[in-house]
């Protein structure tokens, strides 16, 4: 409204200072004239400006149109993720006891076999330990025999042993054995049916390698030594 205002007044000054003698309607020509540029030339400006912001305007509702249309396609893939989603967790919720007996069954085995592992282990040891005594043993009396440094009642009690035969028990065999397979060699070896009777003075030293055999027999059975040690 100012700007109108001055363009109204403008013109009445510069008529009034360039030509005081110009008739009325001239002045108002004149003055129409001014006005209808300055106006065209304000709506150039606006259609300018207006062009401007049309623009803007259509390239902002095309990339928000858009932008929804991209939002609107990726609610839809979320919509299909969340119902496959919820397939697989009904899915895995149906699973789960399945997969909690496995784990259960596996950790009873597993401790059922550590437990039998254990088992064989110690039966192992205790039966290494025997072997290893045995071995000894039958090492020291096969040199005490060898070197004939048994007594006469030392010999008679093996020899005692040996001629029980089919009458020897359980007790006898246990005296000096407790393997199951020592035992099956010793009455393998005791049912030939040896019978001797009691040894005379120094009887003992031709009966030494019986002795030998008697002790190294279940052992050769077992792999423990060698057939020729004897």
């Amino acid at each position: 409204m100012k700007r109108f205002l001055l363009h109204l007044v403008e013109p009445k000054v510069q008529l009034h200072a360039e030509d005081v003698s110009a008739t009325p309607v001239q002045k108002v020509l004149e003055l129409l004239s001014s006005m209808k540029k300055k106006g065209e030339e304000e709506k150039q400006k606006e259609a300018v400006q207006f062009a401007a912001y049309e623009q803007f305007c259509k390239n902002t509702q095309k990339e928000k149109a858009k932008g929804i249309e991209e939002g609107e396609d990726k609610i839809e893939s979320i919509k299909a993720d969340l119902g496959k989603l919820s397939v697989d967790i009904a899915n895995l919720e149906e699973s789960i006891p399945e997969v909690v007996e496995d784990i259960e069954k596996v950790t009873a085995d597993q401790q059922k076999a550590t437990k039998a592992r254990g088992e064989e282990r110690a039966a192992y040891t205790t039966a290494h330990s025997e072997y290893l005594k045995a071995v000894q043993s039958v090492g020291k009396a096969q040199k005490a025999l060898k070197e004939k440094e048994v007594s006469p009642e030392q010999a008679e009690s093996f020899l005692q042993l040996a001629s029980k035969g089919s009458d020897l028990t359980d007790e006898d065999i246990d005296a000096f054995t407790s393997s199951s397979q020592a035992r099956s060699a010793i009455e393998a070896f005791l049912s030939e049916g040896t019978s001797l009777e009691k040894p005379a003075e120094g009887a003992y030293s031709f009966q030494s390698t019986k002795v030998i055999e008697l002790f190294f027999a279940p052992l050769i059975l077992l792999g423990l030594l060698p057939s020729q040690i004897v």
